[in-house]
């Protein structure tokens, strides 16, 4: 059976996003100022599948490149962020559906931990997480969605802020969810991955 090609707005709008993500600019995303350019086409793009069928959503998750996938991570975290500076629920929504649209990722629990600031945020800002994150998981059908779905319900001490490797940092205005898993951009780091790959590899 022929697939339904992909709504050509949608289409355009990935294509778009990828040179955008391209070197280390993903990595500078991380710490760019909340909104950033990348969060309104990154918002778009999410907005513009809501228009779209479920089946056509799971479509265009399993078609993801790997760039624009973390890309999409990397959003929803900045939304968890956004939630709590606005005390808005519809930035968790946002990020969750982000999230969510991960159909088949590499490795699932790279984007498993996007979940944990997001539940935090609906949290610190009073909403109540088990219909947005029943909503979210609504998006499309995946690994990640079913993820979504049971967050909520799992017990307290497996819901830790620290256990999905972030942190609280910041209040009002200048608050933010950040990584504290190892950054490439910490001298140490950088000196111990010098150590373990290939001259050529480490100099890239």
């Amino acid at each position: 059976m022929n697939q339904k090609p992909v709504n050509s707005t949608i289409a355009a709008t990935l294509s778009a996003l990828g040179p955008l993500l391209s070197g280390n600019r993903t990595r500078a995303y991380v710490k760019d100022e909340i909104p950033a350019d990348l969060d309104v086409r990154f918002s778009d793009l999410i907005s513009g599948l809501a228009a779209v069928s479920v089946d056509e959503r799971k479509m265009i998750g399993d078609k993801l490149t790997r760039r624009v996938a973390w890309g999409l991570r990397e959003f929803a975290v900045r939304m968890a962020t956004r939630a709590v500076r606005t005390d808005d629920p519809k930035y968790v929504l946002l990020g969750l559906r982000a999230l969510a649209l991960e159909t088949d990722p590499d490795d699932p629990r790279d984007f498993f931990v996007a979940v944990g600031p997001l539940y935090r945020a609906s949290e610190l800002i009073g909403a109540r997480a088990g219909p947005l994150f029943d909503e979210a998981a609504r998006f499309t059908a995946s690994e990640l969605s079913e993820f979504i779905r049971a967050f909520p319900r799992r017990p307290s001490d497996n819901r830790r802020l620290a256990d999905f490797g972030f942190r609280e940092e910041g209040a009002g205005p200048t608050f933010r969810f950040v990584s504290t898993a190892p950054s490439t951009d910490d001298p140490s780091v950088r000196a111990l991955l010098g150590d373990l790959l290939p001259k050529d590899e480490s100099e890239e």
